[in-house]
């Protein structure tokens, strides 16, 4: 009789096996749970990282050309782009255009040339282009000296010193975590900074 009694206490888990397995999985629950949340906001960050660099070549434009700068964001499809503030000629690479003759018998035209009108283009070449987060990042909206942005396009400007005014971006991922651009032109710097759950 006694194997048999041998087989029935084999057949469960002793308390100390049990408080081992619970262990372990806490031990890799507590390892590996916050390596997942530190790689999405890593990637966060960089989407983020992607945008303060469109900024901060809009700042550094203005400065050295003298003109103002902006980044466009559209903050429903989650697009921008640096523009620049020039003539249609300049944002094509050309010179103004030259007025034309002028006779006692032609009326003169008081309106301004139109190649001397000035608009934002985007800025020639790869860094005009339009640019677009990543499909699982969105901009959540725009905090302004207006007011809160959440749809259509906003702009961050610069003017021809690099100056603007203060802003915040917020981008976030498809789980919800964010993080927002903090624009500071007292400071001179764009800041990244994680937005609390």
């Amino acid at each position: 009789m006694k194997p048999e009694r041998r087989e029935k206490r084999r057949r469960g888990f002793t308390l100390l096996e049990m408080m081992a397995v619970v262990a372990m999985l806490a031990l890799l629950f507590a390892l590996v749970v916050p390596r997942l949340q530190s790689r999405e906001y890593y990637l966060l960050r960089q989407q983020a990282e992607r945008v303060v660099s469109s900024l901060e070549l809009a700042r550094q434009q203005a400065v050295v050309t003298g003109v103002p700068h902006r980044v466009l964001l559209d903050l429903e499809r989650g697009g921008y782009r640096v523009e620049w503030y020039v003539t249609e000629a300049e944002a094509e690479g050309l010179g103004p255009e030259e007025p034309g003759e002028i006779g006692a018998d032609s009326p003169v035209d008081m309106s301004p040339p139109a190649a001397l009108r000035r608009e934002f283009f985007p800025l020639p070449g790869q860094m005009g282009r339009d640019t677009w987060l990543d499909e699982d990042y969105q901009f959540q909206g725009m905090e302004t000296s207006d007011g809160w942005l959440e749809s259509g396009l906003a702009a961050v400007w610069f003017d021809a010193t690099g100056t603007t005014q203060a802003n915040q971006i917020h981008i976030a991922n498809a789980e919800g975590t964010a993080v927002f651009l903090d624009v500071r032109p007292l400071f001179d710097r764009i800041e990244v900074v994680h937005a609390d759950p």
